[in-house]
């Protein structure tokens, strides 16, 4: 009797840890310095939701971004020359954690690429 309370008191401790809410940074707005304009706070991923971190690149510069949890699905990068977009999800406690992208300063070709001289 004993080894079947155990049983299911881990077996209870196991459903409730799983499904304990996603953790998420949330900040509606990201600044060029990649801090909050308003104050960070967290908000939890409700089932379905994931962690999402939005940024929207001119070359290397940070324009904005904003972290929140979302209804998203997948990664996507979208270049634009000069503008580079980039939507991450994920879906560990906090993994939308602000980080710069360190982008390569050949993503966008030189007008000069583009169209060479013909001389």
């Amino acid at each position: 009797m004993d080894k079947r309370l155990l049983l299911l008191m881990l077996g209870l401790s196991l459903l409730l840890g799983f499904l304990q809410a996603l953790r998420c940074y949330r900040c509606p707005h990201i600044i060029h310095d990649g801090s909050c304009k308003t104050k960070r706070t967290t908000c939890d991923a409700s089932f379905g939701k994931e962690c999402a971190l939005f940024m929207r690149y001119e070359g290397d510069t940070l324009l904005y971004g904003s972290q929140d949890c979302r209804y998203f699905g997948r990664n996507i990068s979208i270049l634009e020359c000069p503008f580079y977009i980039s939507v991450s999800v994920c879906t560990k406690n906090f993994c939308n954690k602000f980080r710069d992208l360190q982008l390569k300063r050949d993503r966008c070709p030189s007008i000069s690429i583009l169209f060479p001289s013909h001389e």
